[in-house]
């Protein structure tokens, strides 16, 4: 095999080389500049340190700021025209940069000015090691393939013809990327992960039988739920087919290895057991290193068996390594062959974690983060040596340089923008320049080029939301405060925008159990800007939660402590020492204090309103409030379920029967003395159970509750009707329940 692969290299490289023969670094510049959809970007200055630029100082990336009206407050349809990035990708010169957003890939060169080559249909872009080859996933006929785009010709050739498409078996909770692919050393292969399915769609057929048999030896099984709901719940969560095939037929549901000559488009699979995610190539191009899970396949579980292994590519044999923690993916292999960095978690609710795994001695040691933060995302740096750590800081995520030897770390100054969450919202040039996405109080989606060197100056190359030039934004802060078992609690607070001195305003507190970021607060999900518009304090308090653990400050403790119903009066503690701190600071009015919280945030809601008196009245979106319920009924949640709960018996147990007695707020809607608005939409099938029994149950109180459902939502709202509708109810109630009498003017 490898002879054959070395053949075919020098066949590729010596067609490359006659078409390339007589062409110049300079042609081929002119070719791109001709490629049609060209856009002029104007570059920007250098920033300053320690200071947002205004949007003079930076130019906007795609249109021109508006100078013929003053700027405006935001509206609804603002918040609905905002648009995001997601993958990036540089390649290895420099030269052009790959972006994932509005639905394709757009390709900019990055010289000045910045220049839009041309936009493809597709997502997960990533260049070759050699830069003549960007490959991403593109829908053809229907069916994920594998595609590639070559600079040079502006040609684009589909790799993979595999059948029923490519199907990585997605990690349940969000655990990783389980669809990343790797170019090989010498950008002649592509190694990457799915299921193989062939005729999945008949194997996956509904079931019409009007006795359906479910054995108590059977795996916890997705298809229990399927009729339930006038939706379909498979339906509703996507692929059905798909899961239904997997839970029939388990072993269609082993994600395999598979490698592809993007030359011949020839097709090697490469494991046929277990589960495998990650790949990552030596820098030899022997062996692939991947994620493998060794558990029974389950449509409802989440893998926690995992191990590194190493496969050579020539033979096939596999070497299993045990790491210290779970891996959850984000193999990456230094460029000397030596090390190999894998991204871990103890479990699913817990600090992220750097395990570097020697292939010289065989032994793992960890890579410890700066400040003790969590790790959100890493890659190698182009020196060789360091880690590039993006982690989480108090208000921003930041981005430090770690030396894989002796551990030391530098942190980049990344202007304090707030990095994207994404693990590929940031990447490296062979030059050294960095490039990321970010955005700040006042702006989101950028895309930014901090040069190498002493001088690092930050440049802007995109932003995919130029139109925010045209409003004005309300003044921002972060706070800290501390709560009453003495912690410093974060949070961040936006002033109404006509706000004036020596005035309290009403507050509506957003609940929901962030990882609180110093950025733009202009969604129609959330509260932010657009109640700020509206004359409301708005607060965004980093609330610790029993239901779910975030990586917050720099204390992994700090986070644990609130794990399961022992974290109840920590949550409590947190938003009341809050919101006294608003009102000795003079903002807020006590009398006026409402609540907002949808999924998670609309469980801590419901926490809140049954265990403090400080809300005046609240809204509830889709959130859970019976964890008895989950247990028994879903099985793709008890997973989550045991990830929340301190204890560590089952339902049964006493101890453990208490903690689901304490984290089920149903059980005390009797507490409840303020106005609550709920609302759901009728395929949010997790959801809406439980908000139909916390609905009820508050009915049968006499409480002042009322319910709404939209026939065709999930559990973010979709249709820009619903979400008109759904805005102006929770603003009519909101101001009936915290300003009565007064007129918004929305």
């Amino acid at each position: 095999m490898q002879e054959n692969c070395l053949s075919e290299k020098d066949n590729r490289r010596h067609e490359i080389e006659t078409k390339q023969k007589g062409q110049t670094e300079l042609m081929m510049s002119l070719l791109l500049l001709g490629v049609l959809l060209l856009w002029t970007v104007p570059a920007s200055s250098q920033l300053q340190s320690g200071r947002i630029p205004s949007e003079a100082e930076l130019g906007s990336s795609n249109v021109s700021p508006r100078v013929d009206a003053a700027p405006r407050l935001p509206k609804l349809e603002d918040a609905l025209a905002m648009k995001r990035i997601d993958a990036i990708s540089i390649i290895p010169n420099g030269k052009l940069l790959a972006i994932e957003t509005e639905g394709g890939i757009l390709i900019l060169s990055t010289g000045n000015p910045v220049t839009r080559i041309r936009t493809l249909k597709g997502n997960q872009p990533r260049w070759s090691p050699d830069g003549r080859t960007l490959g991403f996933y593109a829908e053809v006929n229907g069916l994920r393939q594998i595609e590639a785009w070559y600079p040079q010709s502006d040609a684009i050739e589909q790799i993979t013809e595999f059948p029923d498409g490519i199907s990585s078996g997605l990690i349940p909770g969000g655990l990783g990327q389980s669809d990343l692919f790797a170019w090989s050393p010498d950008s002649l292969r592509i190694a990457f992960c799915s299921r193989e399915m062939v005729g999945y769609k008949s194997l996956g057929k509904a079931d019409s039988s009007k006795a359906r048999v479910f054995r108590a030896v059977d795996a916890p099984s997705l298809g229990e739920l399927d009729g339930v709901f006038r939706v379909n719940y498979l339906d509703y969560i996507g692929d059905a087919e798909r899961t239904r095939a997997i839970e029939r037929h388990p072993e269609l549901g082993l994600n395999k290895l598979f490698v592809v000559d993007i030359e011949t488009k020839r097709l090697h699979q490469i494991t046929k057991n277990n589960r495998h995610w990650s790949p990552a190539w030596s820098p030899d191009g022997l062996t692939l290193a991947a994620v493998v899970e060794l558990d029974n396949v389950e449509t409802a579980d989440v893998p926690t068996n995992t191990n590194l292994v190493l496969i050579d590519i020539n033979t096939g044999e596999e070497r299993r390594v045990p790491a210290a923690f779970p891996i959850i993916g984000a193999l990456q292999w230094s460029k000397d062959g030596t090390k190999i960095a894998a991204f871990c978690k103890e479990r699913y609710f817990s600090f992220n974690h750097i395990q570097l795994y020697s292939a010289r001695n065989s032994q793992w040691s960890e890579v410890s983060a700066p400040k003790g933060t969590s790790v959100n995302g890493f890659r190698w740096a182009s020196d060789n040596r360091s880690l590039m750590v993006r982690t989480s800081d108090r208000f921003v995520d930041t981005l430090w340089l770690i030396d894989s030897v002796d551990g030391s770390a530098h942190q980049v100054d990344t202007n304090d923008l707030n990095l994207s969450y994404r693990d590929d919202g940031i990447d490296q040039d062979a030059n050294g320049d960095i490039y990321f996405v970010a955005g700040a109080a006042t702006f989101a989606g950028r895309v930014f080029q901090l040069s190498a060197g002493t001088g690092q100056s930050l440049r802007q190359l995109y932003d995919v939301n130029p139109q925010l030039s045209e409003l004005r934004f309300a003044q921002q802060k972060r706070l800290t405060w501390t709560n009453k078992a003495g912690d410093q609690v974060d949070g961040v607070l936006i002033f109404p925008a006509n706000y004036r001195p020596n005035q309290r305003y009403p507050v509506i507190v957003d609940v929901y159990p962030r990882q609180v970021r110093d950025e733009l607060y202009l969604a129609y999900g959330g509260m932010g800007q657009l109640e700020a518009a509206a004359g409301y304090l708005v607060f965004l308090p980093q609330l610790r939660a029993p239901n779910v653990i975030r990586a917050y400050k720099g204390d992994e403790n700090y986070n644990e402590r609130a794990r399961g119903a022992k974290g109840i009066p920590l949550l409590v503690d947190d938003f009341s020492s809050g919101v006294e701190y608003l009102v000795r600071q003079g903002w807020a009015d006590p009398d006026r204090i409402g609540i907002f919280g949808h999924s998670n945030g609309g469980y801590v809601a419901n926490y809140l309103i049954t265990e403090t008196k400080i809300p005046k009245c609240a809204v509830v979106g889709s959130g859970r409030s019976n964890l008895i319920f989950d247990w028994y009924f879903y099985p793709d949640v008890r997973w989550w379920v045991d990830q929340i709960r301190a204890s560590t018996g089952d339902i049964y147990d006493k101890d453990a029967f208490e903690e689901f007695v304490q984290m089920s707020p149903v059980l005390r809607m009797n507490k409840v003395q303020i106005p609550v608005l709920m609302f759901v939409g009728d395929e949010d099938l997790s959801w809406l159970p439980e908000m139909l029994m916390e609905f009820n149950a508050l009915r049968q109180l006499g409480k002042d509750v009322t319910m709404v459902r939209y026939a065709n939502e999930g559990h973010v709202f979709t249709a820009p009707e619903d979400i008109r509708d759904f805005r102006a109810r929770v603003d009519a109630f909101f101001d009936q329940h915290l300003r009565p009498g007064q007129s918004t003017g929305r």
